[in-house]
């Protein structure tokens, strides 16, 4: 979509309904701006919401948008006609005699360019202006209202995160919404996501022979935020593709012991042990990866047992490689991935020739 195009639907609306309010969902951040036009002034009662979020349909619906009372629906309101009007002052009426919207030809912007023009320029508390606080007395209007300002500043880096594509702005943002709401579940997998992406991102520099970049990316990432496992796990393996293992091995001890309970951070240091020629101290790693995996995917328990099966190997533990590669075998198969499937085949044949040749010996 276009400026001009986004400009002719909301100028249009405006021009036909002299009270407009523009939401957006917050809580649970989506492409897409809600409208509503009318001819009288609109009002929001939060008691009455919440009395509509005891309808088990209504309650368990909004519940996926990650709303769970009246203050995260209006926590979707971005402003009325008076904050439209700073961002779209001149516009193109879109109507049957002059369909602006379906020949206009101009260029189409980036979803979080027009976002980041739009959304974030008319965002304002006018909702206070909107609130209807029937049922409500004064001590209840002021614990609302401070309760509501918190969780509009809550949003507004919400609103920062979606509107960029930088992740480590993504995870800057994230982490500023936790420290005003820890639990909120928007900013916890805006945080995860942001870190999972940055994490792949360090992989394929190493990968690709920029260690360095990698290690310049995994500092950026503790200066925003210094209690981060993923930066210290890129650390970790951009030290152990420089032949630098002890340092390799200090920054995998730290990922463990700032997420202790997080499979891949113990995966991490299994691979270090294991590079390092510490074969039972990466058996031990690795045992505790796969009891932390829980609800990961076939395709990684098999690798984490193909691992696993390496390092039982190395220590002579030929039976129990076969076990742990058997089984990840299996798994493999059940995912469908056929190249692991393959190789984790190669491993059994070495590790079977391997107590053969112990019983000969």
């Amino acid at each position: 979509m276009s400026a001009s195009v986004f400009n002719s639907i909301i100028g249009t609306l405006m021009d036909v309904f002299p009270h407009v309010t523009v939401w957006y969902p917050t809580p649970h951040p989506a492409p897409l701006v809600l409208i509503a036009g009318s001819k009288q002034q609109q009002y929001f009662s939060p008691k009455y919401i919440e009395k509509e979020l005891l309808n088990e349909n209504i309650r368990n619906s909004l519940s996926k948008l990650n709303i769970q009372n009246d203050m995260d629906v209006l926590s979707c309101y971005i402003g009325d006609e008076n904050d439209l009007r700073k961002a779209v002052s001149a516009f193109s009426v879109n109507s049957d005699y002059f369909p602006f919207v379906e020949f206009s030809t101009d260029v189409k912007l980036p979803k979080e360019q027009i976002f980041s023009e739009f959304v974030l320029r008319i965002r304002s508390d006018s909702i206070n202006d909107h609130i209807d606080w029937t049922g409500l007395n004064k001590n209840e209007k002021e614990a609302w209202l401070a309760n509501y300002q918190r969780l509009y500043e809550a949003c507004g880096h919400l609103l920062m995160l979606d509107g960029t594509t930088n992740m480590l702005d993504k995870l800057k943002y994230s982490l500023a919404g936790l420290s005003i709401f820890p639990d909120k579940p928007a900013f916890l997998a805006a945080r995860v996501s942001a870190e999972e992406k940055l994490f792949s991102a360090g992989v394929k520099m190493i990968l690709s022979g920029e260690t360095d970049q990698a290690l310049v990316l995994s500092g950026e990432i503790l200066k925003i935020h210094p209690q981060s496992a993923i930066a210290w796990m890129i650390r970790s393996s951009a030290m152990q593709h420089k032949g630098e293992m002890q340092q390799a091995l200090t920054a995998a001890q730290q990922a463990v012991a700032l997420a202790p309970d997080n499979p891949d951070v113990h995966s991490t240091l299994g691979i270090i042990w294991f590079g390092a020629g510490q074969f039972e101290n990466a058996v031990t790693e690795y045992r505790e990866a796969l009891r932390l995996a829980g609800e990961a995917s076939s395709s990684d328990k098999a690798k984490m047992l193909s691992a696993l099966a390496s390092a039982y190997a190395a220590t002579g533990r030929f039976p129990e490689a076969i076990d742990a590669a058997e089984t990840a075998l299996g798994l493999a198969l059940s995912a469908g991935q056929e190249d692991l499937a393959k190789s984790i085949r190669k491993q059994l044949l070495l590790f079977k020739e391997g107590t053969v040749g112990q019983k000969q010996h």
